[in-house]
């Protein structure tokens, strides 16, 4: 590091397995005191670059394709970006569609640790699907509001907020009270129809996750869409 002071245009590239996340103090404060401009950033950003770079040089390709494979066999970039969790709906399948949320008791393992994409299961397939945009725990307070907790995942909006209390005032028709008990809402960026079919005879017991790269054949991109999880999924079947 003594040889950095007074060099102009030095960075230091920050990379994390999983998601970009908070750079420590102490390396902030060296940063800081040599000069220096910390990028942060996530082996899926990088793959993602590399893939995007117009390279014509096949030796130079071959270099890049074997980096890319090194970083995915040593489990640096994060699989949940790979993941659907399929979730039971019955009544409510119609408004957790129209208003873009799904909620669960909040004691309930959260599902986006597991999987980015979360489909409404209804009638013996996984009829929508979206990318979950927020997770957050909410419960109506004694005034009788909805109060919300930090995120657990994602960030909210007075939009997503809305969103959370048009589904639970819809859902008063059928499950009156559901504001009283903590629940998680997932909040996701638009459920896209699919079709995604069980096969087999008897409907699905509990939810469930699936790897969509495996069943599709291909790697969806770095923080895609729900739009292209739901066509990566389209016709495909499960049992």
């Amino acid at each position: 590091m003594d040889r950095l002071p007074g060099r102009k245009g030095t960075y230091l590239l920050s990379l994390t397995a999983g998601q970009r996340g908070a750079i420590p103090d102490e390396v902030m404060e060296m940063a800081q005191e040599h000069g220096i401009t910390v990028v942060p950033a996530s082996f899926g950003d990088l793959v993602e670059q590399v893939g995007q770079l117009p390279v014509t040089d096949l030796v130079l390709r071959e270099v890049l394709q074997e980096f890319t494979d090194f970083v995915f066999s040593q489990d640096l970039v994060p699989r949940e970006d790979q993941f659907l969790v399929a979730m039971l709906t019955g009544t409510s399948w119609r408004d957790n569609l129209a208003h873009g949320v799904y909620y669960e008791p909040v004691d309930r393992n959260p599902k986006w640790q597991r999987a980015a994409f979360l489909g409404l299961y209804h009638d013996r397939q996984v009829s929508h699907v979206g990318r979950i945009v927020a997770a957050v725990a909410a419960v109506q307070d004694a005034a009788g509001e909805m109060t919300f907790d930090d995120p657990e995942t994602g960030s909210m909006d007075d939009v997503r907020r809305q969103a959370i209390r048009d589904v639970v005032s819809a859902a008063q028709a059928y499950y009156p009270g559901l504001e009283a008990t903590r629940h998680r809402y997932y909040v996701v960026d638009a459920f896209t129809p699919t079709d995604f079919r069980k096969r087999t005879a008897g409907g699905m017991m509990g939810h469930r996750y699936f790897d969509i790269e495996n069943l599709s054949g291909a790697r969806l991109p770095n923080r895609a869409p729900g739009m292209l999880a739901a066509q990566a999924l389209d016709g495909r079947l499960f049992d």
